[in-house]
């Protein structure tokens, strides 16, 4: 049924223009709809710049009292649905983190999913003690700000709000090749992609790889640099024109579907 309801927008004809939030989502429609690539345009979802940008550290410490954590490198996930968006491997690349010589560390985990049986497998992986879970927020922006990395190993996601919301806020992103944001991240600017959650291996990598300041920071300036270029007010820019191309181009057809010697006509 899901399907069915999927499809309905393209049984009724071939649409003028198609808007993808991603890249990946515009393969997608190319792949499985048959749409063709000249009526597919990306514009990737925008993201509220002033509310989420980088100043939003100034709440670094308060969050990290509140929720017990000192001067560890802060690893932050935010989700709702911890399965879908890879909770439990990126628990497991925790304890292969725990294994190499770093710093100390801890993962914040956001949202109103059931954590029992996460705080189980971190339990039995032997890294308990650096999980939080910290439940659900309405102030994501100070999470954001209190954090050195965000970590979204998703299964799907078209385009992650919460990946240009840590972008935004100059935080590094680590996410997965089946997130339609992962396009924002191309050459590793910003964040880093791994192809497959299940790569454990290749998640704990990733994430090593920012517990260097340095690459954090130089992150931190190209995260935020390409979340301006998907502001909210540059998406809503980009709809319009592309809503008055398909207007124009509507006249157009309809002007030629119009018989000779009857234009003008009421």
């Amino acid at each position: 049924m899901s399907g069915w309801i999927e499809d309905a927008p393209y049984r009724r004809g071939s649409p003028l223009k198609i808007i993808a939030i991603s890249e990946m989502v515009k393969q997608d429609m190319i792949r499985w709809y048959k749409i063709p690539v000249e009526r597919v345009t990306v514009v990737y979802n925008g993201v509220d710049t002033d509310r989420f940008h980088p100043g939003t550290d100034r709440s670094r410490e308060d969050i990290r009292r509140r929720h017990g954590i000192g001067g560890e490198f802060l690893i932050l996930f935010v989700s709702n649905n911890f399965r879908m968006k890879g909770l439990a491997y990126l628990i497991r690349a925790l304890a292969l983190l725990k294994t190499m010589e770093l710093a100390p560390f801890r993962l914040l985990v956001l949202g109103r999913d059931r954590p029992r049986a996460y705080s189980r497998l971190a339990q039995r992986v032997g890294v308990s003690e650096a999980v939080i879970f910290g439940g659900s927020t309405k102030e994501p922006e100070k999470y954001y700000g209190a954090a050195d990395l965000l970590v979204h190993p998703t299964f799907y996601d078209a385009c992650s709000l919460t990946v240009l919301e840590a972008l935004a806020s100059g935080l590094p992103v680590v996410t997965t090749a089946s997130n339609g944001a992962c396009g924002l991240l191309t050459s590793n600017e910003g964040g880093r992609v791994v192809e497959n959650a299940r790569d454990v291996r290749a998640l704990a990598e990733a994430i090593r790889f920012f517990f260097d300041k340095q690459r954090r920071e130089d992150a931190s300036c190209m995260a935020r640099r390409k979340a301006e270029a998907h502001s909210e007010k540059s998406n809503f820019d980009q709809i319009v024109g592309i809503l008055q191309e398909a207007a124009a181009m509507k006249g157009v057809l309809s002007k030629q579907e119009i018989p000779d010697g009857e234009q003008g006509h009421p």
